[in-house]
């Protein structure tokens, strides 16, 4: 199922983009499927941590995809 909507997310999103988003929404899948499905304890540091990660994937592929942008003109 992933790979589908990975394969979508592809043709309309250049792949700088598109494979770091897809990194950080996986980790946040994991973490909150573990902690709802297979009661996985969360710390407050585990959680901050999955945060911060995501925040840092979003931020390089905003960068990845202000420049692909740049290159287009």
């Amino acid at each position: 199922m992933s790979f589908a909507f990975y394969s979508r997310a592809l043709a309309v999103l250049p792949l700088a983009v598109a494979y770091p988003i897809m990194v950080g929404v996986t980790l946040l899948i994991v973490g909150v499927a573990g902690y709802l499905w297979l009661d996985a304890d969360l710390d407050a540091l585990q959680v901050i941590g999955m945060a911060v990660v995501f925040a840092g994937v979003t931020l390089i592929s905003r960068k990845a995809n202000g420049s692909a942008e740049e290159e287009r003109k």
